[in-house]
Parts: structure tokens; sequence; C-alpha cells
């Protein structure tokens, strides 16, 4: 790996936080650009550059991360020097090795040995070094492994539950958000529950977007009215249920017709309500939550003042559901809780809403296990 130029660091005997902090959400910038053009040379040299900037940080202030630090400085020489592809994986692969990181340095630096997992550092490092001479099965085997090590949540197995399960618990998440139910939104729930059954994918997501948005709501002092914020989460989607399962499960990219199909979803769920003139706050909703505020969305391409706050706090539940439980991904594996927040962080101003972005930051960590 090519080395950057000395960077003007001078040595501290304690660690700067701060410091650190900036540095990793630096890292974090480009690896989430290199994503979009992962042969992209002066990115993955930028990229370098931030490694070594931690790794001289954690030096200068005496901190012992050796092996840690090692086995990540193999996956970005892999990278560099193109033994490794890069893919999603081995971004993830290296924003959980950063964050554990941090994570060890700041509690040796405080005193805190009890918070360093020392036998899964020493095979979490083994696995990093070895990945780069892994053959490809052997490779995805061993990423999968590092995966579970790093973050335990991406290979939660989600229990069985029955309609009645799913039922229950939107009828609970209601009555904690203080959501006045009745039976147009029992009804809502009716239509959504055996809607979600038809995907395997889709498992929970009617309640993990219901309770991101209410959350968001919530923090926000309740811009939006509960009920019909709920009873948009249950129907915006409602057309995508009616697709056929090769363009909902395709891995490949869409052809411009099946493309087509899945932009009509919005109108499904809109013309549901539209003889239910109470319910025309939520139908707004529906027909705006795939609109950007760059004006780049669809079905119209509304700029941000004409997109209603329904509407931006449902893209990015939505959102943040697509990029945590993606079709690409086995049912097992799911991609880590800190690369879904990047992901929304990453499109802040442009697909939505910097208000509403900074709302979901404040809420976020606390639902982590509520979402995985």
């Amino acid at each position: 790996m090519a080395q950057p130029s000395p960077l003007p660091y001078f040595p501290a005997t304690t660690l700067r936080p701060d410091i650190l902090s900036d540095l990793r959400e630096s890292f974090e910038k480009n690896l989430v650009e290199l994503e979009a053009t992962p042969n992209d040379a002066s990115l993955i040299a930028r990229l370098c550059a931030n490694y070594e900037a931690i790794a001289q940080e954690i030096k200068f202030a005496e901190i012992e991360l050796g092996s840690l630090m090692q086995g990540v400085y193999t996956i970005m020489a892999g990278i560099a020097d193109k033994q490794l592809i890069f893919r999603p994986e081995i971004s993830d692969l290296l924003l959980l090795a950063m964050e554990r990181i941090q994570v060890c340095a700041v509690a040796i630096d405080s005193g805190s040995f009890e918070n360093i997992q020392m036998v899964e550092n020493a095979r979490i490092s083994d696995l990093l070094c070895q990945l780069p001479k892994t053959v490809a099965n052997g490779r995805n085997e061993a990423m999968q492994e590092l995966l579970a090590l790093l973050a335990p949540e991406v290979s939660a197995q989600s229990a069985g539950r029955s309609a009645n399960d799913v039922y229950s618990e939107l009828l609970a998440l209601w009555r904690k958000y203080d959501v006045h139910t009745n039976a147009d939104l029992l009804f809502f729930l009716s239509l959504a529950t055996p809607a979600e059954a038809r995907s395997r994918f889709w498992l929970g997501k009617n309640r993990r977007v219901l309770l991101l948005a209410l959350a968001m709501n919530r923090h926000a002092r309740e811009p939006v009215d509960p009920a019909q914020l709920s009873a948009a989460a249950l129907v915006h989607d409602i057309g995508m249920s009616f697709l056929p399962l090769d363009i909902l499960h395709k891995s490949s990219s869409l052809s411009e017709s099946e493309d087509h199909s899945i932009h009509k979803h919005t109108g499904v769920g809109s013309a549901l309500l539209i003889n239910m003139p109470e319910w025309q706050e939520s139908r707004r909703i529906i027909d705006q939550h795939h609109e950007h505020v760059s004006g780049k969305g669809y079905p119209i391409g509304l700029r941000d003042r004409e997109i209603c706050d329904g509407a931006k706090i449902i893209a990015i539940a939505d959102a943040f559901e697509a990029i945590s439980h993606p079709r690409i991904y086995s049912s097992r594996f799911k991609r880590p809780f800190i690369r879904a927040v990047l992901e929304i962080n990453s499109r802040s101003g442009s697909q939505f809403s910097q208000k509403w972005v900074d709302v979901f930051n404040a809420v976020i960590r606390p639902l982590k296990y509520e979402l995985y």
C-alpha cells in the first residue's frame, strides 16, 4: 500500500477522542463514496491516508492495538494492490473494524479494560489478515464469521411470527406512542399484515418502519398527526405486494419496464384512500414519499418545501429499512447498523431533508436493537 505524506501530528500522552472521531468520520465518508466508484484510485489513496492518520493518533497515545490495526492494514493493502475486489461486504468489515478500534482505544485510554474482548479481537485480526489470501469459497465463510463477530445483530435470526404476533406488536406500538386507534386504522393494519407476508424479505417491515417514523415524529414534537403518519406507514408500500415475485426478489438490475412498475406502486396506496376524506393527509404522504428534496425524485419531482413533513419522515424510515434489510443479502445476514446510518447521512440534503436526517440521528441509536 502506498504510504501517504506524513501528517503534522504531535505526540500526545492521552488519546484525543474528538480528533479520533473526526478522523474516523472522514474514513467512513470516503468508504461510502468508494462503494459508488470502487475503482477510483484517488479515493483508495484518501482512504489509506485516513487509516494512517488514525493509526498515528493511536500510536502517539501509546495505545497498543497492533493486531487489530494490522488486520485492517492487510485489508487496505489488499484493496490498494487489487488482491481484494472492493464490494459492500468488504466496506462493512472495514466500517465495523474501525468502530471496534475506536471503542477499544477509548476503553484502554480510560482504563476500562473490562470492555476489551481480547479473544475476539485476536480472532478478528487473524481472519482479517488471512482474508486476501483465502480462496473464494473460504473467503465468503470468513467474511460471514467476521460480520458475526463485529456486529452480532447482522446474523440474528428472526423468530417465526404469526399474523397475530405482528398484529399485536403494532397495536402495542400505537399504545406506546399514544396513537388513537379507530376502525380505519385497524382496517389498514388488516391489509398491511398479509401484504407483509408476500415476500420472505419483508418479515417485520411494517413494525420497523412504523417504529422509526413515530419515534422521529415524537422527537420533533409531532408536527405530523401520529394517526395520519401511522396510516401512511402501513399503506405506502402496499402496492409493492401486487408486483410479481421475480421483480421483488431480483438481485440484478431492473429493466426499464420493471423499474416503471416499481415506480407506479405509490399510486396503489394512494388510490385506496382517495374516497376517505379524513385520511387525505396520509394520502399526500404516500404520494410524496419517493420525492427528493433535490427535485430528482418521483412521481412529480417536487423540491424540499413542496414535500410534506410526513413524506420526509417516511422516506427516511423506508430507506433505512431497505438499506438494513436489502434483497441482495441472504435472509440470514443483514447490513450492519452503522452502514445503514451512514448511508442515510450521505444522502442528507440531496434525497432526504437535512432537518429530518438530524432528527433521525437523534433517535436512531437507542432504537438499534428494536430495528434489527
